[in-house]
């Protein structure tokens, strides 16, 4: 009787974990929007579209570094954790160094910080997954804080000594996420002790778990360059670029950020105690997946309904009318923004019973059909309202069908089929 009582307490807590790491992820989202708002005041608006164009690179590659390997740490038992750990931070670190040498040999003057952030953002993700895998919820939500609380005040520093200009700006950011993950490193080895680690263990876990880098992290790297690749082709392609590039970037900020605050921190917690229960059962807890989709579903429409009627008014209030290009980005992705926040968390169920490839299938198909939106508005039209809503469209269908597919993959798990 004690073991069914034990799984039922887990499942119960899920919503207090989730709560806890979403009011961790609002701080920092509002800490990071904070370091915008000041930078958005402090750079030009070229400056700025410098600043979003390196964000955008950095954010679609923090999937290569690690190649979504911490994905798999919750399926693992505590023997296997130590060797499968240090085998990441091996991988992690060639990886950040093979993407310093391949931007600076394309002449990227921003190599340096790009490479150094990308590095300790995949310390940060394989601290955030360890936790998820021991259920220390306290201390993921403690790391996801550290860095924005350093940030905006790096920024205040480098206006305080007359530096801000958007070179100083990206070596702010990079160093403020490195200070930290140079302390989760310190814990990262008392979570994994590295005399327990194997070099040939570690090897043969990183071959059993394949299919993560070969279809988790392409599906992870086309999931976030369909989100940031927009903002690089239209600085890109559009006149005045720079400029347009810097406020369709402060929108995603704005309009996404409770996407990445709700949806990370229940899609994150979601995980933990789904793995848990099929590791335990061999199968998943349907009632639980229900009651999380259910609550997606109203959350997601809150959300739109919110984006709608408050953000116009804060960009009018903050930037004025020279962004005014910026508040129709926000009527054409309140929408995008609702249903991001009901599927996003809901993938965990296609990482935890490793349907991979329909999940990498299905991040492709979502990257070219965003590419295919955004370029044919550019080059037709060279119009960025039209070309934010061709994205805007194309995107809500996606996400509809990507729905319809996770529901699929649950329902046959339900009857044993998967």
């Amino acid at each position: 009787m004690s073991e069914p009582s034990e799984i039922t307490q887990r499942s119960g807590g899920l919503a207090g974990h989730a709560g806890m790491v979403s009011i961790a992820a609002g701080v920092a989202q509002a800490l990071g929007l904070v370091a915008i708002l000041i930078a958005t005041k402090a750079l030009s608006k070229e400056g700025f579209g410098h600043y979003s164009v390196y964000l955008s690179h950095a954010a679609i590659l923090i999937a290569f570094v690690l190649l979504a390997l911490p994905k798999a740490l919750p399926n693992l038992t505590d023997d296997e954790i130590p060797h499968f750990t240090y085998g990441i931070l091996f991988v992690g670190t060639i990886n950040s160094l093979l993407l310093y040498l391949g931007y600076s040999l394309c002449g990227y003057r921003s190599a340096a910080p790009l490479a150094l952030y990308v590095g300790a953002f995949g310390v940060h993700q394989l601290h955030e997954m360890l936790c998820v895998r021991t259920k220390a919820f306290s201390a993921l939500a403690a790391a996801r804080i550290a860095p924005f609380a350093l940030l905006p005040l790096s920024f205040i520093g480098l206006i305080t000594l007359e530096s801000m200009h958007a070179q100083a700006v990206i070596w702010c950011h990079a160093l403020s996420f490195s200070v930290v993950a140079a302390v989760l490193g310190v814990r990262i080895l008392r979570m994994a002790d590295p005399l327990r680690f194997s070099g040939q263990a570690a090897l043969q876990l990183l071959w059993r778990e394949r299919a993560f880098p070969l279809l988790n992290a392409p599906a992870d790297l086309s999931n976030l360059a369909t989100f940031n690749i927009p903002t690089i082709l239209i600085e890109q392609g559009l006149p005045n670029g720079l400029v347009l590039a810097g406020q369709y970037k402060l929108v995603t900020q704005l309009c996404f950020a409770p996407v990445g605050i709700m949806g990370g921190a229940i899609g994150q917690v979601f995980h933990g105690h789904l793995a848990g229960h099929v590791r335990e059962n061999g199968q998943a807890d349907q009632a639980q997946y229900r009651r999380v989709r259910n609550s997606l579903l109203g959350m997601g429409f809150l959300l739109t309904m919110a984006v709608i009627a408050v953000f116009p008014i804060l960009i009018d209030r903050f930037y004025g009318e020279g962004w005014s290009l910026a508040k129709t980005f926000v009527y054409i992705l309140a929408p995008l923004a609702g249903i991001r926040l009901l599927v996003t968390p809901l993938t965990r169920v296609l990482i935890v019973f490793k349907k991979l490839k329909f999940y990498c299938a299905a991040q492709l198909a979502s990257l070219a059909v965003t590419i295919l939106a955004i370029l044919a508005a550019v080059h037709y039209t060279s119009d960025a309202t039209i070309a934010v809503g061709s994205l805007s469209a194309v995107s809500v269908i996606y996400h509809l069908l990507l729905l319809v597919g996770i529901e699929r993959v649950r329902g046959r798990e339900k009857h044993g089929e998967g």
